[in-house]
């Protein structure tokens, strides 16, 4: 499908400015060429003809936030960016956040969680496997980061593709009695359909592995319907893999919602596959997009650098937003052990692992602080 122009969206030149404005451009202003593009009608806008330095001018940037906002995703093609260039842009849309998990860090960036199948020197560069599921980033947590920002260090165009998915237009497309059935309602969000067994889990039945797994990362309570603040549209907030229950529905009208929010989801019409080219930036709004992780083929590498931004512009007050059962003042820390057991679910790793490794880093940055 051709994608088409969002009506004045191409950056106007400098000799345009100057006979609009009288005023004479920087002689070093280059023309611009920044163009803001449809991807497809239902989510995202692609930026193309745009470099580092157009992005530091603020106007120009004030463009990318606002098709963000609008469109849920945005896609700048061929940016090359260093690590630390990468942060400076995640700082303009809010404070990027460290990842708990240390050893998905990058080596001098604690900001950035390098995703990887690489191996330099006998080690991994990153971790390998991530996200290969529809989701909605760190929804299992009560107050979720509310960009993700991903670039392309070292992408094939052949695999390893990302989908996405509106949420607002996922709500959209639910049938009528469904918007009916889920007025109002909370629904349970958790990690734990995503937790993996270890070795020290060895020996406890399910029933005592599921009762460990809620006892350390306690499941959070969200409205299952919300409002886009930047566009007003309702979305669906919740995807069945981090998702437990709908309050006040039984086993059976769970399992009825699932399904059909899965077929909704993956509806193959609804769904952008972004074929990754190098330098590509990618940033979405958490909360609106759904997204899932595509194999990459046998033998072929693939990097990727990844920042979650937090910001004050899409607070979680805003959304009615989400809460810890029996929430108490350990909250934060709790909610930190739930994001690093998820993401840890997500590459594979156990529920034990995680919340190991985050109490080691806490350990750590406690000891700093004395």
């Amino acid at each position: 499908m051709p994608q088409k122009i969002l009506a004045s969206e191409e950056e106007p030149s400098p000799a345009r400015e100057q006979a609009r404005t009288g005023e004479t451009p920087s002689a070093n202003r280059r023309e611009d060429t920044m163009k803001i593009s449809e991807i497809a009608p239902f989510i995202g806008a692609e930026i193309s003809d745009v470099t580092y330095d157009d992005l530091e001018r603020q106007e120009v940037f004030d463009r990318l936030v606002e098709s963000l906002r609008q469109r849920e995703l945005v896609v700048v093609r061929g940016l090359e960016l260093t690590p630390r260039r990468q942060i400076d842009l995640a700082a303009r849309l809010g404070k990027p956040v460290p990842f708990l998990v240390e050893k998905y860090r990058h080596p001098e960036f604690e900001e950035i969680m390098i995703s990887s199948n690489e191996i330099r020197d006998g080690r991994p560069v990153g971790v390998a496997r991530g996200g290969n599921f529809w989701h909605q980033d760190s929804s299992f947590v009560a107050a979720p980061a509310p960009y993700t920002m991903l670039h392309g260090v070292n992408v094939p165009s052949t695999s390893g593709h990302t989908l996405y998915a509106n949420a607002s237009d996922v709500y959209d497309r639910l049938p009528e009695e469904w918007k009916k059935k889920i007025a109002g309602r909370t629904a349970l969000a958790t990690v734990g359909k995503r937790l993996r067994i270890g070795s020290e889990h060895i020996g406890l039945s399910i029933a005592e592995f599921r009762a460990l797994a809620d006892a350390q990362y306690p499941k959070v309570e969200h409205p299952l319907v919300r409002e886009d603040p930047f566009t007003g549209r309702p979305y669906l907030y919740g995807a069945p893999e981090y998702l437990d229950s709908v309050i006040g529905f039984d086993a059976n009208e769970n399992e009825a919602f699932f399904a059909i929010v899965d077929e909704l989801v993956q509806a193959p019409e609804h769904v952008y596959t972004h074929q990754w080219t190098p330098g590509d930036l990618v940033i979405w709004k958490t909360a609106t997009t759904y997204h899932c992780a595509t194999e990459v083929e046998p033998g072929v590498s693939r990097t990727v650098h990844r920042i979650s931004i937090e910001s004050d512009d899409w607070r979680a007050e805003r959304q009615g937003g989400g809460k810890q059962r029996g929430e108490t003042a350990g909250q934060g820390e709790t909610a930190g052990r739930g994001e690093a057991a998820g993401r840890e679910a997500e590459r594979g790793g156990t529920a034990g692992g995680a919340a190991r490794r985050g109490g080691k880093q806490r350990g750590k940055q406690r000891g700093g602080r004395r």
